[in-house]
């Protein structure tokens, strides 16, 4: 009895048994996506990755890896999601709100070092929206800074780049560079 029981188990779980498990997605964490990227974009050579869910306590911030050039300048790529499930069809009223946040974040940071926003012009990257700052300090060297907002994998990709003393008057050039480099490792 014992054994016809046992065999008619194992004849209907046959089916289930042998069928392959599911493949599973990669992962699409900002944290994955990062730490995906290459050593070097173009002249840059990767620097430390941030997990804002463990650093910062809110995944909502997602995370960042930092870039550096031999003329000193410093790029940043962020992903993150805001807390927002509705990035991909949200459109370009979701960059817009997220752009419109960082120029807040690049002028409230200067005015708590002590910089100010001499020059500021709407530009556009390698088709993503972005921001070209110019900022001066009564006691050191103006700073140029580029900031740029768009989408990747619905996240929001946000780059930072400041030129560094060698690439003065590079920004577009350097920004550019940046921008078409950690495109091309996120796609």
């Amino acid at each position: 009895m014992l054994k016809r029981l046992l065999l008619t188990i194992l004849l209907l779980a046959a089916p289930a048994l042998a069928q392959k498990p599911a493949a599973v997605a990669p992962a699409r964490t900002p944290l994955a996506r990062l730490s995906a990227m290459p050593a070097q974009l173009g002249s840059y050579q990767r620097g430390n990755l941030t997990d804002f869910a463990m650093t910062a306590r809110d995944p909502r911030l997602g995370a960042a890896l930092g870039y550096r050039s031999p003329q000193g300048s410093v790029g940043t790529v962020y992903l993150y999601d805001a807390g927002r499930t509705d990035i991909a069809s949200g459109g370009r009223a979701l960059v817009d709100e997220q752009l419109q946040s960082a120029i807040a974040d690049v002028r409230q940071g200067g005015q708590q070092r002590g910089y100010s926003v001499a020059a500021e012009q709407a530009a556009s990257v390698q088709g993503i929206r972005c921001v070209l700052f110019g900022l001066r300090h009564p006691q050191n060297a103006p700073i140029e800074t580029g900031l740029c907002v768009g989408t990747s994998g619905g996240l929001f990709l946000k780059l930072r780049l400041t030129v560094g003393p060698g690439a003065q008057g590079m920004l577009v050039e350097e920004l550019t560079t940046f921008v078409r480099g950690a495109g091309a490792a996120l796609d």
